[in-house]
This record gives structure tokens, sequence and C-alpha cells, in this order.
């Protein structure tokens, strides 16, 4: 008599919330952390104002980062990250109209393709 074991099968993540993992993780996360580090070194805070901004851009910079990773096993995680869409999208908005900054378009455009992939992948247990 043999027996024969099946290999688990393991749910993976929809291709839009891994969408939205790699949008929150990489340029949202990772590199918006490097470079507001790399400006804040080379410009220095001149007031507190710039100080509320760096603290800003490097705590959402690290949300994104562990949001991202995180996201596939919650639902609870989807919620942060709309949270954290949400923030980023107003720090475009400040960097937009406060610095004259034209990279924000960018990163909106990056915010609003990730939120539109988040709002794509289904709702539901963690996968």
């Amino acid at each position: 008599m043999s027996t024969v074991a099946a290999a688990p099968s393991h749910r993976r993540a929809p291709w839009a919330r891994r969408g939205a993992q790699l949008l929150l993780a990489v340029p949202l996360g990772c590199f918006q952390l490097v470079a507001s580090i790399a400006f804040t070194v080379a410009d220095g805070v001149k007031n507190p104002w710039q100080g509320l901004i760096v603290a800003w851009a490097w705590s959402m910079s690290v949300t994104c980062i562990v949001v991202g990773v995180r996201l596939a096993r919650s639902d609870r995680m989807r919620r942060l990250a709309a949270g954290a869409l949400a923030a980023q999208l107003g720090f475009c908005t400040v960097k937009l109209t406060v610095y004259h900054e034209s990279a924000s378009f960018v990163f909106g455009g990056i915010v609003l393709a990730a939120a539109a992939l988040l709002a794509l992948s289904p709702r539901g247990e963690p996968v």
C-alpha cells in the first residue's frame, strides 16, 4: 500500500495587489525615503516648517515600505495602504503648491496608479 501526499496549495495574491505592493514599496517607499534623506543632508533643515515636511516624508515613506511588504497578508493592511496613499497625495499637493516641484506630477501619477490597482484587487481573506 502506498500513500501519496498532496502538495499544499498556496494561493497567490492577485496581480493587481502585487502591482500595488510594488508601487508602494519601491517608488513611494524606498526611493522616496532615500531621496528625502539625501535632500535633507544636502540642503539642511532651515526652519521648523521644513522639519515638519521632512518628518512627514520620512514617516510616510517608511509606512509605504511596511505596507508594501505586508499588503498581501491582510485586509487591515489594505486599509492602511489607502491611508498611506491619501497621505502621499497630500504630500504631492504640498510639494507642488508650496515648492513648485514638477516631480509631484510623477509621484501623483504613481499614487493614482497604486490606488487604482488597490481598488482592482479583490477584498477578502488574506492570501
